[in-house]
């Protein structure tokens, strides 16, 4: 359970950070992630292709959700699938030495968008 919190938390960093960079195309977006994990991780070639068509295939479903009418848990559902399948395909293609440096970028990226919650939540907290 807490790895399909974490998944999905992760997920929502993602999608957080689609929406500041609205402005750009699906496609700079891709480009600038994928890129960022080939510098973070040392990704060869073959795995930097195998990595952006597993994050556009992530991106364009988490995208599609956004034109459909579900309910919260509907939404956490799908976004969870959504996740772990592209954990599972990043996982076939990094090696173990990088895939803990991913999991452990995560970890960070997580813990930043918690106390970023958390400080929106006494912040709309105090508004009241």
């Amino acid at each position: 359970m807490k790895y399909k919190i974490q998944l999905t938390i992760i997920l929502l960093f993602c999608i957080c950070t689609a929406h500041k960079m609205y402005a750009q195309s699906a496609d700079s977006i891709v480009i600038a992630k994928t890129d960022e994990l080939k510098q973070l991780l040392s990704l060869s070639e073959n795995q930097h292709n195998s990595v952006k068509n597993a994050y556009t295939t992530m991106f364009s479903n988490t995208t599609s959700l956004q034109t459909l009418n579900l309910n919260p848990e509907e939404r956490a559902t799908r976004l969870t699938q959504i996740s772990i399948g592209y954990h599972t395909a990043l996982k076939s293609v990094l090696t173990a030495e990088q895939w803990d440096t991913y999991k452990v970028a995560c970890e960070q990226t997580e813990k930043i968008v918690e106390q970023h919650l958390q400080k929106q939540k006494i912040k709309y907290t105090l508004l009241k």
